[in-house]
């Protein structure tokens, strides 16, 4: 089988540590990281040696799970995509020129929201509340200091490859809240290599738009957002804490509105399925349905990890009721004027997850632990917000 992909030749991932990945969908590390890189102790062949091998030999490595199994369901993964760039980006099925054509960054963990399924490495206002509940002082200390981007030396090393780069992805953390990250769009630049480079956000677009310096956005290539949204109305505000879903409606309008002006080509939303959002996944769809240049078809990404938010601890009744909701679903996309066959195979992977997954009492006990904890401590009440009550409302 002809698994191939140009990412671990041509791709570098650096994570909120500082440490070389594959890409952000493996967990995989290679033991390397960016100070090794920009010192001079490591070479970029040095990179994904193992998964380098296995593809050549035609195996699909370990690492690449995340792409094998939801191209089982006929959905286009990160490695469908990038595969589809080749003969632009990358030169040949493997890339074995050793040079970086995309970047995928994490500038530290700073972030203005604290969302209930997320963790204080993404976001550093989850720190103290991780802490509490789990009665661990030192829970995650490495959480304390992300703050591999602030060393000269490893910017100028990525300042160094934007000659042969075609895009930059950040993700955070917030990254439009983050100034290194602007500090370092400055010396992209500088380096007269910009106009070659798409930057890629991951963004929850619930904060005053920096406006000043989104002016930089048309010094590069193109722009493409991919605005995080969990919910409409309340569910939203639930959700991620303590945005409000009126502030992100007001940016969304504004992008949609600005997209030329701002250099944007493309805006996408990413939504984030899990079991507080599960039975209102039709309000994203119709909400996303009002605009003109904004994708009218959410990403779908399945939330795995924390468990307890995953929807296979969603009681029996309430699994039922969630099936019946999404095939109703498919059903009126399939009948809209617009058909997004991906987002639809996405649905059909849900629906299929939801029928095979076994309910586990014990992730369904600390779903009720922890949505309790931070109720009290937020002053919300997920059963009067969410109309939960197919849980089994459960007080601590």
């Amino acid at each position: 089988m002809n698994f191939s992909c140009p990412l671990p030749w041509s791709h570098l991932y650096i994570d909120y540590f500082g440490e070389v990945g594959t890409c952000c969908f493996s967990e995989f590390r290679n033991a390397i990281s960016i100070s090794d890189l920009a010192s001079g102790t490591k070479k970029l062949e040095d990179l994904n040696l193992n998964v380098k091998k296995q593809m050549l030999n035609s195996s699909i490595p370990k690492e690449c799970h995340h792409c094998s199994k939801i191209e089982e369901y006929l959905i286009e993964s990160p490695r469908n995509y990038y595969n589809s760039l080749k003969g632009s980006v990358y030169t040949d099925q493997f890339d074995t020129q050793n040079k970086v054509r995309t970047l995928d960054l994490r500038f530290g963990n700073k972030c203005n929201l604290a969302c209930r399924m997320c963790n204080p490495i993404s976001s550093k206002l989850l720190l103290n509340d991780y802490r509490q509940y789990l009665n661990d002082p030192n829970y995650s200390k490495k959480s304390e200091n992300l703050d591999w981007y602030k060393d000269i030396e490893n910017i100028e090393y990525l300042v160094s490859l934007s000659s042969d780069l075609t895009s930059i992805y950040f993700s955070g953390g917030e990254p439009l809240l983050i100034k290194e990250h602007w500090d370092f769009l400055d010396e992209v630049i500088s380096s007269n290599n910009s106009k070659e480079i798409e930057l890629v956000y991951s963004t929850n677009l619930n904060f005053n738009l920096p406006i000043d310096q989104m002016e930089k956005w048309t010094n590069f290539k193109s722009v493409k957002l991919l605005p995080s949204m969990d919910g409409v109305g309340e569910v939203y505000n639930f959700i991620r804490f303590p945005g409000k879903f009126d502030n992100f409606d007001e940016n969304l309008n504004y992008m949609d509105k600005e997209m030329s002006n701002l250099n944007i080509n493309r805006i996408s939303v990413v939504f984030t399925l899990q079991n507080l959002n599960i039975l209102n996944l039709e309000n994203v769809f119709e909400y996303l349905f009002k605009f003109k240049n904004i994708d009218n078809f959410p990403t779908i990404n399945v939330l795995e990890d924390p468990k307890h938010f995953h929807f296979s601890c969603l009681p029996h009744d309430l699994k039922t009721l969630v099936i019946q909701k999404i095939s109703n679903l498919i059903n009126v996309l399939f009948n809209k004027e617009k058909v997004d066959i991906n987002n639809i195979n996405q649905l059909k992977y849900c629906l299929k997850t939801l029928k095979e997954s076994v309910s586990k009492e014990n992730d369904l006990n600390e779903f009720h632990k922890f949505n309790n904890f931070l109720d009290k401590k937020r002053n919300q009440n997920i059963n009067q917000i969410l109309s939960l009550h197919s849980f089994g409302s459960r007080n601590s």
